[in-house]
């Protein structure tokens, strides 16, 4: 999910974003809700667009996962930036940055 929002989710928000897709709670944070707003495909209030924005986001992370490129598919910068975040000196806004 961090690369595929490039680096907008840091691990700790990754992380929540999964927390409440399992929960089946919408996720409000600024990817999700612009997403939601830009899909006509998806009928209901804005909890039920904001979901099924988180919904398949993480899908399509999951299905392209293996697809990243550059900076961005580089194992070891990933570790590292999740290693800072179990440390507690993780980046205040987006991971990659």
């Amino acid at each position: 999910m961090i690369c595929e929002s490039l680096g907008y989710f840091p691990p700790d928000r990754a992380a929540n974003a999964i927390i409440y897709y399992k929960e089946d709670v919408p996720f409000f944070c600024e990817l999700y809700v612009d997403i939601a707003s830009k899909r006509d495909d998806v009928e209901g209030d804005r909890d039920t667009k904001v979901k099924e924005a988180g919904r398949r986001f993480l899908r399509q992370a999951i299905k392209r996962r293996h697809e990243h490129e550059g900076f961005m598919s580089d194992y070891q910068q990933a570790r590292a930036v999740i290693q800072r975040e179990l440390e507690g000196k993780g980046p205040k806004f987006a991971s990659w940055f």
